[in-house]
């Protein structure tokens, strides 16, 4: 396992430096995901597409336990196309509370879709964001960056194919593929029901977005949520981004 780590509240996320996968986006995709309602039918199905270290799958586990949901009835499976880093998902997952209920992946999104016999009432993505940059010669860097090994076509594709028809699916995304990608969504039936922009601070432009998506024939009324500011003008942690995410850091 590797040495350097992230410690929350509940479980700490031991991560390998060169793939850089444990950040800002995906504590804002864990605390701000929209969790299933309660009385969901049970087994409850949670998937973590692309997911790293597994941060994103551990803050979800550690919400559904604090809103009732947790135990064995609730099934979380988290897959990564990189084996070092399913494994390393695997390790944080069995280091945590909710071990029974973790399961990682050394998987595409592609052939998971081809293998999977059952729906998710929740699909989360922090998917590969830069489309058109220079790649790195580091392939595992490339991967876990470069939208070469999953566009957002087939990422929704993906989703749309594993989604349940009451479920929800919620992405962290570049703030400037909004447009394009709610056109990619709506081709495979998703529209979108939260959307929210994150600025690094009150000074910068829109950085990141938040998406939230359901499947629907006709689109429902979108909520657009006020945006989050990371921090003010100090670097202190703004009193919105303590607020979303308290419950995990300490």
């Amino acid at each position: 396992m590797s040495t350097p780590f992230f410690r929350f509240r509940r479980f700490t996320v031991w991560h390998d430096r060169a793939a850089m996968k444990v950040g800002t986006d995906g504590v804002l995709l864990g605390a701000w995901a929209g969790l299933p309602p309660a009385g969901s039918a049970a087994p409850l199905r949670v998937l973590d597409i692309g997911t790293g270290t597994g941060l994103v799958a551990l803050m979800l586990a550690q919400r559904l336990e604090v809103k009732g949901q947790g135990g064995a009835d609730v099934h979380i499976d988290a897959i990564d196309i990189d084996r070092p880093s399913a494994q390393q998902a695997a390790d944080n997952f069995a280091a945590s509370p909710w071990a029974g209920s973790l399961q990682a992946h050394n998987i595409s999104l592609q052939d998971f879709c081809a293998a999977c016999t059952h729906a998710y009432s929740l699909i989360v993505s922090n998917p590969p964001f830069y489309q058109h940059s220079l790649l790195c010669p580091d392939v595992r860097r490339t991967a876990a960056r470069h939208t070469c090994t999953l566009s957002y076509a087939e990422l929704l594709h993906g989703t749309a194919q594993l989604l349940a028809g009451s479920g929800k699916a919620a992405f962290v995304l570049p703030a400037d593929v909004q447009t394009s990608f709610l056109a990619l969504a709506a081709g495979e039936g998703l529209a979108p029901v939260r959307l929210v922009q994150v600025r690094g601070n009150s000074g910068k432009p829109a950085k990141r977005l938040l998406a939230e998506f359901v499947k629907a024939e006709q689109a429902p009324l979108v909520k657009i949520e006020k945006d989050i500011v990371l921090t003010d003008m100090d670097g202190a942690r703004t009193p919105e981004y303590s607020a979303l995410t308290s419950a995990f850091y300490l």
